[in-house]
């Protein structure tokens, strides 16, 4: 999503703009097709899919080229294949869950924190290093390759606390004051 914006020569607003509408549509479609492979009903699915799509924020704010809907695609994602994982407890469905809430915690900082609630969500389902391990790998090797990127050739300074720093010297002004 972000990557396609700059490849198509910066944050154009109108290619941004055309990734949200599909990125809802690709996580109502996920949500009908978790909920058809958990209950076995089509009408259920759609009926999920339906709840999330008439929400009036969700709409809206999908079209506005935020990050939040790859993020929800992301941790739809994800959480589906732990829950399949939970049904099946095949090793490949937690790594793909693993790799899926990395795309979430790259996407926005929500996704680092589901990355850390879905790990505790995992050991203790588990009790088994190998799973907590199979889930966690691929998301911190993602996700810390993706933060020493960002850190590294990006400005991701604030500039609020920029604003504080400069103005250390009105501190050392009151210890002038009172000594």
């Amino acid at each position: 999503w972000a990557f396609s914006g700059w490849c198509a020569g910066g944050w154009e607003e109108q290619w941004s703009k055309a990734w949200g509408p599909l990125f809802f549509f690709l996580t109502a479609w996920q949500m009908v097709a978790l909920s058809f492979s958990f209950t076995g009903r089509r009408d259920v699915g759609y009926l999920t899919a339906a709840f999330f799509v008439s929400m009036p924020a969700v709409p809206l704010v999908a079209s506005w080229a935020y990050a939040e809907a790859p993020l929800w695609l992301s941790l739809v994602c994800a959480t589906g294949r732990m829950m399949l994982w939970q049904k099946s407890k095949k090793g490949f469905d937690l790594l793909l869950a693993g790799f899926f809430a990395a795309a979430a915690a790259c996407t926005k900082n929500e996704g680092a924190l589901f990355v850390a609630l879905s790990s505790l969500w995992v050991i203790l389902n588990s009790h088994r290093i190998r799973d907590f391990l199979r889930f966690l790998l691929p998301s911190l090797l993602t996700y810390g390759l993706w933060r020493v990127y960002t850190i590294k050739s990006m400005d991701v300074s604030n500039r609020a606390v920029k604003a504080l720093e400069s103005m250390d010297w009105i501190g050392n002004q009151w210890f002038d004051v009172l000594s």
